[in-house]
């Protein structure tokens, strides 16, 4: 596309299983307080035996991922590596978007794709827990609204004065 620039953002699983993981470990930690709820907080605390199941929900946070930055920022891309251990967004940007703000945004990405792994993950243990990461979700995709629609300033260009 002309008058844009291409954006690479890489995240990685360990990161983002890092993440959805800390956030599952608390949860379950909050729940262990009632004893009638450490068997139920347990299984809410995900580890690495659920990796193949975060997975799955992971990839299919990642098409939404890319569907917010396509409308966000611009044309998007994503692919995993073959070992599934990276995941890469490929953005066709307006040329002024922001090169500032690639890290925040990326952080944004994580944060999503962290909320919504763990969402997907509580709608299959306990549903009721789910809805505070749901609406978190809205919350990150409206900053990524928001940092997709700042832009650097048109540089003057200056020309020579015609001639007469």
């Amino acid at each position: 596309m002309e008058g844009s620039k291409v954006i690479n953002l890489e995240l990685t699983v360990k990161s983002l299983f890092e993440q959805m993981k800390e956030h599952s470990y608390y949860l379950g930690e909050a729940l262990k307080s009632d004893p009638k709820l450490t068997e139920l907080a347990a299984k809410l605390q995900a580890n690495d035996d659920d990796d193949t199941v975060l997975k799955d929900l992971a990839q299919e946070g990642g098409t939404k991922l890319g569907n917010i930055l396509s409308r966000v920022i611009g044309k998007t891309s994503y692919s995993w590596d073959e070992n599934k251990t990276k995941i890469s967004f490929t953005t066709n940007a307006v040329s002024n978007f922001m090169e500032s703000q690639k890290e925040t945004i990326k952080d944004n990405m994580l944060s999503y794709l962290s909320y919504y792994t763990l969402a997907k993950w509580l709608n299959l243990i306990k549903p009721d827990e789910a809805t505070r990461f749901e609406q978190r979700l809205v919350e990150i995709e409206e900053e990524l609204r928001l940092l997709g629609a700042q832009r650097d300033k048109p540089k003057r260009t200056t020309s020579a004065a015609p001639t007469t």
